[in-house]
C-alpha cells in the first residue's frame, strides 16, 4: 500500500515498481461520503494535485506518462509514473506503477519524459484528495471538475468490509481508472481532443 510520507527535498531519477490493488466507487452524495469516512476511518490530509498526461500518438495501447503536480499548501512536488493493468477480481484491479522521477524540479520531471521519445501532453486535470486511512487501508477522496471518485487501496478483504460500512455496493465499483473515467466525460461533452480541465476553467488548453 502507499504509504503517505512527508514530503522532502530529495531528488529521485530511479525506476521503481510497486503493485497496487484498489477498488473505485464514483461517489454521488459528497457530504453522505465524508460524515460515514469520519465515523469509520482517520482523516490523514488534503493535498490539491494535478494530473498531465503525456503520449505519442500512437494508439490506444501506447505507454502514457502521467506529470503528478502536488501541492501540500507547504511545498510542491513532482512525480512521473506510467501505470498499467495486470489483472482484475470482483471490480478490484491490480495494477503496477512505474516510478521515473520524484523531486522538486519540473524541467526535471518533464526532461525525464522527454527522453522516452516524442511525448507530448494530450490533456490534464486537477483534483482535491482527501486522505484517509482505516488500518492498513488508503482511502482517497479525490475531487474533481467532473465529479467525486473513492479509491480504496489494500487488501481485498479488509476492502470489503471497509465498503460495507460505507453503505457501498460492490457491483457499482468501476474499473475504470481516472484516466479513463476523465476520457469518458470529455468525450460525452465533446471537448476538443487536446485540452485541460481546472476548477473554473473547462476547455482547450
Amino acid at each position: 500500500m502507499r504509504k503517505n510520507k512527508p514530503i522532502t527535498k530529495t531528488t529521485r531519477e530511479k525506476r521503481d515498481a510497486k503493485k497496487e490493488v484498489e477498488i473505485k466507487f464514483q461517489i454521488k452524495d459528497l457530504d453522505e461520503l465524508l460524515d460515514k469516512l469520519n465515523k469509520n476511518s482517520s482523516f490523514v490530509r488534503a493535498l490539491y494535485l494535478r494530473d498531465v498526461i503525456y503520449g505519442t500518438g500512437a494508439g490506444p495501447n501506447e505507454k502514457k506518462f502521467r506529470l503528478r503536480i502536488e501541492n501540500s499548501f507547504n511545498t510542491t512536488y513532482y512525480e512521473v509514473v506510467s501505470k498499467y493493468k495486470i489483472q482484475g477480481q470482483d471490480k478490484f484491479v491490480v495494477s503496477i506503477e512505474e516510478v521515473f522521477y520524484k523531486g522538486n524540479n519540473k524541467e526535471n520531471a518533464i526532461a525525464n519524459i522527454k527522453k522516452h521519445g516524442n511525448y507530448q501532453e494530450e490533456n490534464s486535470y486537477e483534483k482535491i484528495r482527501l486522505i484517509y486511512n482505516k488500518n492498513n487501508l488508503e482511502l482517497d477522496v479525490d475531487i474533481y471538475p467532473y465529479g467525486v471518485i473513492l479509491e480504496i487501496e489494500g487488501e481485498i478483504d479488509s476492502s470489503n468490509e471497509l465498503i460495507n460500512k460505507l453503505g457501498l455496493n460492490l457491483s457499482e465499483a468501476t474499473s475504470e481508472n481516472a484516466d479513463e473515467l476523465f476520457v469518458k466525460w470529455a468525450q460525452k461533452w465533446k471537448l476538443p481532443e487536446f485540452w485541460e480541465t481546472r476548477f473554473g476553467l473547462t476547455g482547450k488548453k
